[in-house]
């Protein structure tokens, strides 16, 4: 493992594009699938097609929790 390079790890920013970007390629596939009429293949499509927004929707809060965590105190 000595020889072995560390991996460096990828910030929020960069795995949002990463995702996004696989998430644009999914729409591609899903439309030919959809040319082709192969519902199994649409079907698959879709399920990863939600589980890269799940992914997309965990790294980036709700609007509501961004405004629970924001600092509200006001400087008088």
């Amino acid at each position: 493992m000595a020889g072995k390079p560390r991996k460096r790890r990828v910030s929020t920013k960069q795995k949002k594009s990463h995702l996004f970007r696989f998430w644009h390629n999914v729409q591609d596939i899903k439309v030919e699938a959809e040319q082709i009429a192969d519902r199994e293949l649409m079907l698959l499509v879709g399920l990863v097609e939600l589980a890269v927004e799940e992914r997309i929707a965990e790294l980036d809060p709700p609007h509501d929790a961004r405004l629970a965590a924001a600092d509200v105190t006001y400087a008088h």
